[in-house]
């Protein structure tokens, strides 16, 4: 299910205002609250210790543009030279993984037949932004769900997690660094499909995205022996990284 939530500058902030939140008795006064009360929790493990982490560059269907790449890279190399342990998943997951996830994602955002929310568009008179245009799936024009996919959707979301889990349990992983985005920041109404922010999602996992350098094009150069000519040379903007935990 969709939810609100904070949009805040740091930390510090989201922790004050669900702090707040939490601490007023909200479930005596909506039913759709879990009655868990705020809760100071330590963390698991002092900020000096040392983490493992796993990586994910990119899903083959969906590749990512040089700065993106160079963005990760290089945060790798600084977390692995802060001696942090850092692990590639990609071996240990379907090649496709990502778009896979994606695709079950977006037939799940399509599980309604009364397409509620384009009624709510067409009430209102006013024309569809041009990005649900490109932010859906071609495949799914035409997708009228039946009760067969609802079980169909929840089996391959419980699959994706157990895959995930055992990658998690394995390895020892605090968190898994993979891109927020496949370019940097695109042009208005043009973002499309979110490939790789929409995994977090699925798996009801927490997670964040860190802003990380700037495109610049004579250091990005030496990236291109690893990508494909669909991506545009003329991208500007920053890197950005997905830290999953």
């Amino acid at each position: 299910m969709a939810c609100a939530g904070p949009l805040t500058r740091g930390v510090r902030d989201i922790e004050t205002f669900m702090k707040a939140v939490l601490e007023y008795d909200c479930w005596s006064v909506d039913e759709g609250v879990l009655a868990v009360p705020w809760r100071d929790l330590s963390l698991r493990a002092p900020p000096s210790s040392k983490l493992t982490l796993g990586y994910l560059i990119e899903d083959p269907k969906y590749p990512v543009h040089p700065p993106v790449l160079g963005a990760l890279r290089t945060a790798i190399q600084k977390l692995e030279e802060a001696g942090h342990t850092i692990i590639s998943i990609s071996e240990q997951l379907p090649p496709t993984v990502m778009s896979d996830v994606m695709e079950s994602s977006w037939t799940d955002f399509a599980m309604d037949p009364s397409k509620t929310s384009f009624g709510h568009i067409n009430k209102s008179g006013e024309p569809p932004i041009a990005s649900l245009a490109t932010s859906g799936l071609p495949q799914l024009d035409h997708f009228n769900p039946e009760l067969d996919d609802v079980f169909r959707i929840n089996v391959e979301r419980q699959s994706f997690k157990g895959v995930f889990r055992e990658v998690y349990a394995n390895n020892g992983l605090d968190a898994v660094l993979m891109p927020t985005y496949q370019a940097t920041a695109v042009a208005h109404d043009k973002y499309g499909v979110a490939v790789y922010t929409v995994l977090a999602n699925l798996l009801d996992y927490p997670a964040m995205t860190l802003p990380y350098q700037k495109a610049d094009k004579q250091r990005d150069s030496e990236y291109w022996r690893y990508v494909s000519p669909m991506r545009d040379k003329e991208l500007v903007g920053h890197g950005q990284v997905v830290a999953d935990t």
